[in-house]
């Protein structure tokens, strides 16, 4: 739910985005001041949009606060005493049972940053809904979001953290055990599914770029399990010519 909470929000972005950017100025979102920000903040989004009924609201109000409380590392890194910068997506949600509603409001940080990267003249919610597989969507919006560098580099670690893999309570007191503990189970459950399935999407004319996968020498910090935790890099290749995108 939490994948399909976040990608109809950014569909409704998308469309916002597309439109003021058509009607209005090519260039209205050069400056990012908070002037120009303030039509893409905002969204009102049913229970029928998020494909639920009023008695499944608990649903998309446990997927919109786990999104809160999960804030994008935009640079640097969660381990040790590295520098890191984060941005929580979502600053504000409110419900209304009444009408049915949820009323959602991103950070200015996020919708500033996401115009930096010119993500949204590339990134394609339909796309990212289009896939099967559970964590696919996640590595297509990463290889959007640096499609500009031309790869991004994710470590084990990092990985179990964005999926929820490690063990954790969740607001009900359950617990849950972690999952794929090995290396290799998440490289072969998780990894190579994803990028076999945009690869596919390449083949299957709805995706224009697909993913290689190299590992890098072993990270010097220490990673779970007192192992080091090894990063991985996804260079991001043109579907037309299978060169290296820029």
């Amino acid at each position: 739910m939490m994948n399909k909470c976040y990608y109809r929000l950014m569909e409704k972005f998308e469309a916002r985005y597309q439109a003021i950017k058509d009607q209005v100025s090519p260039n209205l979102f050069g400056e990012h001041d908070r002037f120009t920000l303030s039509p893409l903040l905002n969204y009102d989004i049913t229970n029928s949009e998020f494909g639920i009924d009023k008695e499944h609201a608990y649903t998309v109000k446990r997927a919109l606060r786990a999104i809160m409380g999960e804030p994008f590392v935009i640079s640097g890194s969660m381990k040790g005493n590295a520098a890191v910068e984060l941005i929580a997506p979502i600053s504000y949600v409110k419900y209304d049972p009444d009408k049915e509603v949820f009323n959602i409001q991103l950070s200015e940080l996020i919708v500033n940053h996401y115009l930096e990267l010119n993500v949204y003249d590339r990134y394609s919610p339909l796309i990212a809904r289009s896939f099967d597989g559970q964590y696919t969507p996640r590595f297509y919006e990463w290889a959007c979001r640096w499609r500009k560098q031309g790869f991004y580099d994710i470590d084990y670690d990092n990985i179990r953290t964005e999926f929820w893999l490690n063990a954790y309570t969740d607001d009900k007191g359950k617990k849950h055990k972690a999952k794929y503990r090995d290396n290799g189970d998440i490289m072969k459950k998780i990894i190579m599914p994803s990028l076999d399935e945009i690869r596919q999407a390449v083949q299957n004319g709805t995706c224009d770029f697909w993913l290689r996968l190299e590992e890098l020498p072993d990270n010097p910090q220490v990673g779970r399990r007192g192992r080091p935790s090894k990063p991985t890099r996804f260079p991001l290749l043109d579907g037309v010519r299978g060169s290296q995108c820029r």
